[in-house]
């Protein structure tokens, strides 16, 4: 029997606190909650949230020194800029969010669920994860250099300029997604893309493997 790759849904509560315009601070923890708002620019050494909602919550720029979110569905918020050091996200769905150079260096994703998201430029550097999808998200020019996940889904994406140098994306599948000027298509091997997505890998596999291109055979 072959193991399902489709992530583990949120455990998720009907019974939530609502939290409008909430504050960050050190060493909180919060569970069962709804929080919505703006928490613009705020900051804290260490974030949990557990089984709980984020709806139209406003995070941009926040940094945070240790961030963590399990059994949690996460829905039209911005975290655009954000910087989550020490990330580590399990059984949580993030439906169209925006994470525009968000900063996940080292993430540990597990159970993770990208819908609809906005991910241009999102810095997943490092991150290892298992069970990660993505569909119809933007993450071009996004940095997953020597990220490690394991079979991943990106279906119907925009990968554009994304830069995938060093990574382990064993088993893998890019359905449907536009892989444009990728970096680093060497990180690609061992997953699997469809036929259409062919001649487009044609260039950047050329170039990471040092073959050049060029009209005729030239002077000898």
């Amino acid at each position: 029997m072959v193991a399902s790759v489709r992530p583990i849904p949120p455990r998720t509560r009907s019974d939530l606190s609502r939290q409008v315009d909430p504050c960050f601070e050190d060493d909180l923890i919060w569970e069962h909650v709804e929080l919505t708002g703006d928490v613009e620019g705020s900051g804290a050494s260490d974030v949990e949230i557990a089984e709980s909602r984020l709806t139209a919550a406003r995070l941009t720029g926040v940094e945070v020194g240790r961030f963590r979110l399990v059994d949690c569905v996460v829905e039209d918020c911005d975290l655009s800029g954000a910087m989550l050091v020490d990330a580590s996200l399990e059984r949580v769905e993030l439906v169209e969010c925006r994470l525009t150079g968000a900063v996940l260096i080292g993430a540990r994703l597990r159970d993770v669920s990208f819908t609809r998201c906005k991910l241009d430029g999102v810095a997943l550097r490092n991150a290892t994860g298992h069970r990660v999808r993505f569909e119809d998200c933007v993450l071009s020019a996004a940095d997953l250099f020597g990220a490690k996940l394991t079979a991943a889904r990106f279906y119907d994406c925009d990968l554009s300029g994304a830069d995938v140098s060093e990574a382990s994306l064993t088993g893998a599948r890019f359905h449907g997604s536009r892989l444009d000027d990728l970096r680093g298509a060497l990180g690609l091997r061992g997953a699997t893309i469809d036929p259409a997505q062919v001649l487009t890998l044609a260039l950047p596999l050329c170039t990471a493997l040092g073959i050049g291109v060029a009209d005729g055979p030239g002077p000898d």
